[in-house]
């Protein structure tokens, strides 16, 4: 009624309903079929107030029924309810304490874009969280970890599998590789700020906002057309965990075999350790792994930097030209 159900609650005797109704017929006819999965689950809260700014303002899912200050129901597609919220033994509650218990709640959405626009509502919310392409990671305001995630084929998985490349931590004792998030941004807008930086481009450098709706684009890990797939990292001192720069790779998911233009950027304080190297030598052992054969880098003319990173990846320069660059290949 008017976009709510209508709940009631009534004493059910287990034993008494299995006996009931746990026949041999329903036993054979259960036989053979596929695994269940969770078709709801409820989750105990601090206030229902909070819960409800966070699962349907932030998140998305609809509002189905609430016991005003005892529990929330929301749902998504006009089902009763895929979750709920209450506070019958929670009331007040702050951040969960490390313990055996719920370990994670995932959330199956049909397509990537609705991975990528889920993300979208939580990042303006304020909400921290990473962002693979495919899933989403995020803890709710009681340190519940929720994970949404890309139920159906996408672009970035063409036949539904494992093996595709998705951006995933990467490191080693010099480096580590963290997967792009617009929450990046505020840390990020520092390390482009650097004029130097924008001499063979002649870019300039972003704003935050600007910085911060360009990670939004780029962390959903496709494009709109479905045929190229975005990976970026940013590049951290394992030492001191600043930030220095990033990498990228673009994946041309319809060519085969597959093939990845990649790119890297490293503030000019940190430049001359092999930070650079590092880093894109783990991007592309990853992509390797993951099927990848084909890799090539446009770099502007007199970037010696540049060149020198290229080589030492293995990559050779062409006669190609890209938008007034030189393609190296490997």
């Amino acid at each position: 009624m008017h976009g709510q159900v209508e709940m009631g609650s009534m004493y059910v005797d287990p034993n008494a309903f299995l006996d009931e109704h746990l026949v041999r017929d329903t036993a054979d006819a259960l036989e053979g079929l596929a695994p269940a999965t969770v078709g709801h689950i409820h989750l105990s809260v601090g206030d229902v107030d909070t819960a409800r700014k966070f699962y349907v303002d932030a998140l998305g899912f609809d509002q189905t029924f609430a016991m005003p200050g005892s529990a929330l129901f929301v749902s998504a597609g006009g089902y009763h309810h895929h979750m709920a919220m209450n506070v019958w033994n929670s009331r007040g509650a702050g951040l969960r304490a490390p313990a055996l218990g719920l370990g994670l709640v995932r959330i199956a959405l049909p397509t990537a874009d609705a991975v990528g626009e889920a993300g979208e509502r939580l990042t303006f919310a304020g909400v921290a969280l990473a962002h693979d392409g495919q899933t989403l990671a995020f803890d709710d305001p009681w340190a519940n970890r929720i994970e949404p995630f890309c139920g159906g084929r996408t672009p970035m998985s063409p036949a539904g599998g494992a093996g595709s490349p998705r951006c995933t931590p990467l490191g080693d004792a010099v480096v580590s590789l963290e997967p792009l998030s617009p929450n990046h941004a505020d840390e990020m807008v520092r390390v482009l700020a650097e004029p130097s930086l924008y001499v063979f481009t002649g870019d300039t450098a972003p704003s935050l906002e600007a910085l911060r709706q360009r990670y939004v684009r780029q962390s959903r890990g496709v494009s709109p057309a479905g045929d190229e797939a975005w990976l970026n990292w940013i590049i951290r001192d394992t030492a001191t965990r600043s930030a220095v720069g990033y990498v990228q790779a673009t994946l041309m998911l319809r060519e085969e075999p597959w093939a990845a233009s990649v790119a890297w950027l490293v503030h000019p304080a940190y430049q001359g350790r092999g930070i650079a190297t590092r880093a894109a030598r783990l991007m592309i052992d990853h992509l390797t792994r993951h099927g990848v054969r084909e890799f090539s880098a446009n770099i502007a003319d007199g970037h010696l930097a540049s060149d020198r990173v290229a080589g030492r990846l293995g990559m050779t320069r062409t006669e190609e030209r890209v938008d007034e660059e030189t393609v190296w290949r490997a």
